[in-house]
């Protein structure tokens, strides 16, 4: 595919990152966020690079369970339980992570981008910078966000 068709990648994919803001919302359940949005970046990423890669099942299977891992371990709160705080970089890069089965070159991207996500939505659960990362604002990013990956192995494949 020609240049500019890769580089479009970096426009569609934050919109099938956004899907993850209609997750839980009275019209659409979580399926949207947890099938939704593995099936469409998978369909996504195959019309990008133009043919089928055999990672794609893995990833699609690696997102999939990702969405449906919880942010927390114990309680709802994070900055009151040690293991949540232990737990949530742990969440984020395995979030990110998912390109990673196309691939692993970008690894680094995909670190960066689960540690970004971990802080966002620490911040989001402490009261002093709760008004300033609000929970909607993170839910977007925990869509978005394991896509940036994706969107590198797509547009530098060689």
């Amino acid at each position: 595919m020609n240049e500019l068709s890769t580089e479009m990648c970096w426009l569609v994919l934050p919109i099938v990152g956004l899907l993850s803001q209609l997750g839980g919302s009275p019209y659409v359940g979580k399926w949207i966020r947890r099938y939704g949005i593995p099936i469409i970046a998978v369909a996504t990423a195959w019309i990008f690079t133009g043919h089928f890669y055999y990672g794609f099942i893995p990833m699609a299977l690696h997102l999939w369970g990702a969405f449906c891992l919880p942010v927390t371990l114990k309680g709802d709160s994070i900055p009151k339980h040690l293991v949540n705080q232990l737990y949530l970089p742990i969440w984020g890069i395995i979030l990110c992570s998912s390109a990673l089965w196309l691939n692993t070159s970008y690894w680094l991207v995909a670190v960066i981008c689960g540690l970004l996500l971990a802080i966002l939505v620490f911040l989001s659960n402490i009261p002093k910078t709760a008004k300033y990362f609000q929970w909607k604002y993170c839910e977007m990013f925990i869509g978005m966000l394991p896509l940036i990956p994706l969107m590198y192995v797509i547009t530098l494949q060689p």
